[in-house]
């Protein structure tokens, strides 16, 4: 892959630990599709000093979400950062922040970088919800107030089964999504 960073001379270049760092992604990474190892790239947009050096990276961890644990996950391992073709160093930082696109479904980034996607827990409730109150309404009509409550135990009962048999919401990283990294060591790239 080609960068479009030009370093201003050939000194030696200090990143040091706990330097924030922006990235934009360059191609798509989903828990629907992604597997452990997979590699990606990713663009240096902050700060300038390094704007459009490349970090190579790949998925340590993913959990696509289930039928009972609802929550997708994935961790980022950054390996590399590359200034070109001869200048590069090992890399390490910790996913801190995604920021936020429309689709993307990430909930939050925990303490030790991994990103945990949004539930789909207020849609489950509204679901069984919506299952019980057709079954009250279905047992009134056939049976009068024990109808009723039998109706809504039946419907309750069919709206956790759907809920359970549906899968929750992927976690999808948009080409150009920005990541905000924190570097775990000082890098020097000579």
């Amino acid at each position: 892959m080609k960068t479009t960073f030009t370093p201003v001379s050939d000194a030696e270049i200090i990143i040091p630990k706990d330097t924030e760092l922006i990235l934009e992604l360059s191609q798509p990474i989903s828990t629907q599709t992604a597997k452990q190892g997979d590699r990606f790239t990713a663009k240096i947009i902050s700060p300038t000093e390094i704007s459009g050096a490349v970090i190579e990276g790949h998925i340590s961890k993913i959990t696509k979400p289930g039928r009972l644990k609802r929550r997708s996950e994935m961790q980022l391992s950054f390996n590399r950062i590359i200034l070109n073709e001869s200048r590069w160093s090992n890399f390490d930082a910790v996913l801190t922040e995604v920021l936020p696109v429309k689709g993307d479904n990430v909930k939050s980034v925990d303490n030790e970088g991994m990103a945990v996607g949004k539930s789909t827990f207020k849609g489950d409730a509204v679901k069984i919800g919506a299952a019980t109150g057709t079954g009250v309404t279905i047992g009134a009509i056939a049976g009068g107030p024990v109808g009723a409550a039998v109706g809504a135990g039946i419907g309750a009962a069919f709206g956790v089964g759907a809920v359970v048999i549906e899968r929750g919401k992927h976690i999808k990283l948009n080409p150009n999504q920005q990541l905000r990294i924190r570097t775990s060591y000082e890098t020097r790239i000579r």
